[in-house]
């Protein structure tokens, strides 16, 4: 099963932000089915990750 997340980055790439805050922090280099907004001063990708 898999498991929505949102991650949001700056323009640096530091992670500011994600949801859920109970996942693996490694597992957010294994995010599938990516979408990825970009507003210029921060970038939100959206996707999913598996439960493993």
């Amino acid at each position: 099963m898999a498991t929505e997340v949102i991650v949001i980055f700056n323009k640096n790439g530091d992670i500011l932000d994600f949801s859920p805050r109970n996942i693996d922090l490694n597992k957010l280099l294994e995010i599938k089915d990516k979408e990825v907004y970009d507003d210029g001063e921060l970038i939100r990708v959206k996707g999913k990750i598996d439960n493993k």
